[in-house]
């Protein structure tokens, strides 16, 4: 990225929605590919009867975003 972009970015408090159902086995690849420049990242687990939630939890404690 350019400077003035960046800049812009770091004066931004940017959060993502991540919907999930039945992601256990991809959540974690897709929260590790969200940018340092998100603030605030947000799993809404739809009732899913797998990992999804306790992946979920493991990425919050490792990622306090």
């Amino acid at each position: 990225m350019n400077a003035p972009v960046e800049e812009g970015l770091a004066a931004a408090r940017v959060a993502v929605v991540v919907p999930a159902y039945q992601a256990g086995r991809t959540l974690a690849a897709t929260l590790a590919g969200i940018p340092a420049f998100v603030h605030r990242i947000v799993v809404v687990d739809d009732g899913s009867t797998d990992d999804t939630a306790a992946v979920a939890a493991a990425a919050a404690a490792a990622d306090p975003r």
